[in-house]
């Protein structure tokens, strides 16, 4: 008898991977941006919000790689490589949106936690063509 774990599974993989990704990836989105408005509340007095950035950036990613390799791509690809391309997409990212973040809150004056939101919400759809056609490709 199969569990019922496994049976879940067998439906969630019947969802299209573009609305997995949005699941799996709003998810994601919404754990990241919940750690940095979080971190800006307790130490954005201490440290500058770009270090902050930084910080959690290292945080999400690998929560975010082990989220989009199974239960998205479903991935049984080198294990290490991917992790590697995950991390050079999200290397990208991280400048992108720290470029944004900073324009955003230094040239425009926007508050900090609406600019972030903007960022993560520009950058969410980028990073789904990234992973699908780099991070994640599958080799024929």
């Amino acid at each position: 008898m199969k569990s019922a774990f496994g049976k879940v599974l067998k439906i969630w993989f019947k969802i299209p991977q573009e609305f997995r990704f949005l699941l799996v990836g709003g998810y994601n989105t919404s754990i990241a941006y919940g750690i940095f408005c979080l971190m800006n509340f307790l130490f954005g007095a201490q440290f500058h919000y770009l270090l902050i950035l930084a910080f959690y950036h290292f945080i999400s990613v690998a929560h975010s790689f082990l989220n989009l390799r199974f239960f998205v791509f479903r991935s049984n690809g080198n294990f290490w490589q991917e992790f590697l391309k995950v991390n050079l997409v999200y290397l990208g990212y991280f400048f992108c949106n720290a470029t944004m973040l900073f324009s955003l809150k230094e040239l425009v004056g926007m508050n900090i936690f609406i600019a972030q939101l903007l960022c993560v919400l520009t950058l969410f759809i980028v990073t789904y063509f990234l992973h699908k056609n780099f991070s994640f490709k599958k080799k024929i």
